[in-house]
């Protein structure tokens, strides 16, 4: 609701206020969610164009981050994971997907960027999907300690992962890498889209 609706920084705390916040102290997580209404601040400091851009983002990515928050709960307390790799790339599509498509329209408000904008919004889903699965895979077992596995169990299993980790981890390799690579070519072109004089 904070993001809906284009509202002033005032209604935006407001509704910010009347969140009922859950978060550990003393985490980086906590620190976010108790001073939300400065970073709400800084944000309503941006230009307004970026906000009508990223508003309507922004609550699409809550929405599917929501999905996943209720089934990690519904798991009952046991370690979450995907389902199969279709499930992994939904998942990222809310928490970098969406990203790619941020930016792209923000990039896109440049003159010089904007003629190339059917190009970019080719790629954009991609582009942030390649940045999430390399998290994803290079922090698998980090994540995991958290609770949250998302290697699909068409994968491998944090069961088998346990008993064999050397085994497990090649699987994990073997499997996620050829799934990856479309999306680092569709990265690639995502960059060479860019003019060349937009180093920044």
């Amino acid at each position: 609701r904070v993001f809906e609706g284009g509202g002033s920084l005032r209604a935006r705390a407001g509704a910010y206020g009347k969140l009922d916040l859950f978060c550990e102290k003393g985490t980086p997580e906590g620190d976010l969610l108790e001073r939300g209404e400065e970073v709400l601040k800084v944000y309503c400091g941006l230009p307004e164009a970026y906000r009508k851009i990223t508003d309507p983002l922004i609550s699409e990515a809550v929405e599917g981050m929501i999905l996943y928050q209720k089934r990690k709960l519904n798991s009952g307390g046991g370690v979450f994971q995907t389902e199969d790799f279709e499930d992994l790339e939904k998942y990222c599509y809310y928490v970098a997907g969406v990203v790619g498509k941020m930016l792209t329209r923000i990039f896109c408000l440049k003159k010089r960027i904007a003629p190339f904008a059917g190009k970019l919004e080719k790629y954009e889903v991609s582009f942030g999907l390649a940045l999430q699965l390399t998290n994803i895979a290079k922090d698998f077992d980090k994540d995991l300690k958290r609770g949250w596995f998302y290697i699909p169990k068409t994968f491998v299993t944090p069961e088998f992962l346990a008993e064999n980790p050397e085994a497990g981890r090649k699987k994990i390799l073997r499997k996620l890498v050829p799934a990856v690579i479309p999306y680092f070519d569709a990265s690639l072109d995502y960059i060479k889209a860019l003019p060349l004089a937009e180093t920044s």
